[in-house]
């Protein structure tokens, strides 16, 4: 019986996995769209959009 369960618990750790990656890339993907929406300075310095430029040179 306990050869059964091996496979079993395998494919229920391997489903979790990635179920869990699943789970925290679209959350990743969220924060990046959130962030994306954030007004200019406060946004990733490799893509700033054209308020922030303007806000920074005066």
């Amino acid at each position: 019986p306990a050869a059964r369960l091996v496979p079993w618990t395998r494919v229920i750790i391997i489903a979790g996995r990635t179920n869990f990656d699943a789970i925290a890339l679209r959350w990743h993907r969220a924060r990046e769209k959130a962030e994306l929406k954030l007004p200019g300075p406060t946004r990733d310095v490799g893509r700033p959009d054209h308020r922030s430029e303007l806000d920074w040179s005066g």
